[in-house]
């Protein structure tokens, strides 16, 4: 073999143990953390906490009702190899109490209403304002996110989670959920600007009972639902509902894009109550950071539509 030959194969043999050495001396690139989450609201908060560092996985992707949801093949290896998970609750998303019971010690699940920091209003017995924690939420409204100050609490949680799981990037988490919490809090003031005195004496009713959160927190008065309950309508109930539009003078009458607007339509028919749309579930929006100031705003701008129109 030539000298020159020779040279160049121990050159290559210095430069592939140079390669070896740097990338044994370099810090392993941290693997983003696998987060699931259930509804889009949710999904757009926890999606705002973890800008530029990852994106979560979102289950109902697609307009359907998060009660009878199926999961996919795609949505169960999702959850198997999650870092965290994050739900409203049983109450809300029956279809993960099974999935969720079998996942292991490594993945950790925050049940929102089931956090003591997240404001829940009881339908058992009442609507009265209190606190999570009893019979596992099972008899909790479960429409949380209609109020600005628990989508703070939720950004708060998901950040202290995420922190945990990935300490690496906790300065991103934490400044995210800073201006995340800075604009919830401008939403909430532009909101209660927004319907000041708008909402009084100027009742309305609502395909079934989501807004609890959203009356409670800025004085819309909800004068009945179509559905009672999970239960479909009868004669009487319907006969009810047009003596309250009579009555209290109700202007609007509201569906959502999940259910048939027929039973509105024929509730209002012959009154001077028209029937407009609202999206609790924003299952219109494209998911991301933006989408829960957007479901929120639509709302608003769907009743106060309604009203003086």
């Amino acid at each position: 073999m030539t000298r020159k030959r020779l040279f160049r194969l121990t050159g290559l043999g210095h430069a592939l143990g140079l390669m070896i050495m740097l990338a044994l001396a370099s810090p392993a690139v941290a693997e983003v953390p696998k987060v699931v989450v259930s509804i889009l609201p949710i999904h757009s908060l926890v999606a705002g906490v973890m800008g530029g560092v990852g994106t979560p996985k979102l289950l109902i992707d697609r307009p359907a009702s998060p009660h009878d949801y199926a999961l996919r093949p795609s949505d169960a290896k999702a959850l198997n190899s999650a870092d965290l998970v994050v739900w409203v609750g049983p109450t809300l998303e029956s279809f993960l109490i099974k999935p969720l019971s079998t996942l292991g010690a490594r993945t950790k699940v925050i049940n929102l209403t089931d956090e003591p920091s997240i404001h829940v209003i009881h339908i058992a017995g009442g609507s009265g304002a209190t606190r999570a924690g009893t019979e596992a939420g099972l008899d909790v409204d479960p429409h949380i996110w209609l109020d600005p100050e628990n989508g703070i609490a939720i950004t708060r949680l998901v950040t202290a989670a995420l922190k945990e799981i990935d300490p690496a990037n906790a300065d991103t988490y934490e400044s995210n959920a800073e201006a995340q919490i800075d604009d919830l809090i401008d939403l909430d003031m532009s909101a209660s600007e927004m319907t000041a005195g708008n909402f009084l004496g100027k009742p309305v009713i609502l395909y079934h009972d989501s807004l609890r959160y959203f009356a409670a927190r800025y004085g819309l008065d909800i004068a009945g639902t179509i559905l009672s309950g999970d239960r479909m309508p009868g004669a009487h109930h319907m006969s009810d509902l047009r003596n309250i539009i009579a009555e209290n003078n109700v202007r609007c009458v509201f569906t959502e894009p999940e259910f048939s607007p027929s039973m509105a339509r024929a509730l209002v028919e012959g009154t001077h109550a028209k029937v407009a749309e609202i999206d609790p579930l924003g299952t219109k929006l494209q998911p991301g950071p933006g989408a829960y100031r957007f479901l929120v705003e639509g709302i608003f701008g769907s009743i106060l539509s309604c009203m003086r129109g």
